[in-house]
């Protein structure tokens, strides 16, 4: 669809098995989406190919045990990868995969976010000053 509602493209998905769509991104040229099913531990990534309306299966979380968690997909602006969060144990973690599948490499590994807080917290002086 265009920026004002005109040449919407209509497409078949797959039987989900009852799982709802939980997330969507759209490359920058228009000419791919992707969709999420489910969230961290069950999500699985789908590609749509706006132009044939072909959709395919790029990632299911059951056959990645090291990537279980991943969540919440974005592409990037030239549309080459899929990007998602690690969802688990309050890391920032985040993955990518090439557009057409083919697993998930980690290209940002945040230390535990929770610990850093709680470290930095209490190094503050206590109120009042």
């Amino acid at each position: 669809m265009n920026a004002d509602g005109t040449e919407l493209t209509q497409f078949a998905i797959p039987d989900l098995g009852g799982a709802a769509i939980t997330a969507l991104a759209v490359d920058q040229d228009g000419s791919r989406a992707f969709f999420q099913t489910g969230a961290a531990y069950t999500s699985q990534f789908y590609k749509v190919e706006v132009t044939s309306g072909l959709v395919s299966k790029i990632y299911d979380a059951a056959e990645d045990p090291n990537t279980r968690q991943c969540d919440g997909i974005q592409t990037a602006a030239g549309g080459e990868y899929l990007y998602c969060l690690d969802a688990g144990g309050y890391n920032g973690d985040v993955w990518r995969m090439a557009h057409g599948g083919g697993g998930l490499t980690k290209v940002i590994e945040d230390r535990d976010a929770s610990s850093t807080i709680i470290r930095l917290a209490s190094q503050l002086r206590p109120w009042p000053y």
